[in-house]
């Protein structure tokens, strides 16, 4: 009896050298996965390209509707004369008279910070400049330099300002640019601008000027204050 289950035991021990090692392999779970192709996204729709830029024209007659367009490159629009907020003016040109013979020539007082400028002239209240800062005077009148160079800016400006002077305005706008399509790209015709409204002879015409505020033109036009009649 012994002996039978001695060679039966060899015998499974036999068999089970014979079967070879079972190994699970940790990635036999993928085969069962299904393999799912991504869903193809929609063509995104193509953006509609950019509306053109206003043309000067089109902004200015939005801004100053009562101007009159006139087929001359060369007319200088004029705005409806309105004077309602220059109560007190008359009495600053008197007080400046009488300075300018005490004091003499004076230089005016300038001020830059990057596209921004302004400058007043000898004697004038500081809180006048604040309030053309602020756009708080009303446009009288206006002019356009895009396209024209300096030489002809030059004299353009002479008469636009002795032509407002002449009919009594007191704020005008000076639409110079910022000078990005010149060749240099630099603000050549806003530069000379102010040396002319300083130191040129329109000296003694001006009260004060600054840079306009953004729906006036921004860095690319200035507020200019004029002396009355004399």
């Amino acid at each position: 009896m012994s002996s039978k289950r001695h060679k039966n035991r060899s015998k499974n021990n036999d068999q089970k050298k014979d079967k070879p090692p079972v190994i699970t392999s940790p990635f036999a779970s993928l085969a069962n996965i299904k393999y799912e192709k991504p869903a193809l996204k929609a063509p995104e729709k193509e953006l509609p390209p950019p509306p053109p830029p206003e043309k000067i024209e089109n902004f200015m007659a939005s801004m100053f509707p009562d101007a009159v367009k006139i087929e001359d490159e060369n007319y200088v629009p004029v705005l409806k004369k309105d004077t309602t907020c220059f109560t007190g003016m008359d009495e600053v040109d008197d007080l400046l008279e009488l300075r300018e013979l005490v004091d003499g020539d004076k230089d005016f007082s300038i001020e830059f910070l990057d596209e921004f400028v302004c400058g007043l002239a000898p004697g004038v209240d500081p809180r006048i400049l604040a309030r053309l800062k602020n756009g708080e005077y009303s446009i009288q009148a206006y002019i356009d330099l895009h396209r024209f160079g300096w030489t002809d800016s030059r004299q353009m400006i002479l008469d636009f300002v002795n032509r407002s002077i002449a009919s009594n305005y007191r704020c005008v706008l000076i639409i110079h640019g910022r000078g990005l399509h010149s060749r240099t790209q630099t603000p050549v015709i806003k530069e000379n601008l102010v040396a002319l409204l300083t130191r040129g002879p329109l000296r003694r015409r001006i009260l004060g000027f600054s840079t306009a505020l953004p729906i006036d033109g921004g860095p690319g036009s200035m507020y200019v204050l004029l002396r009355r009649k004399r």
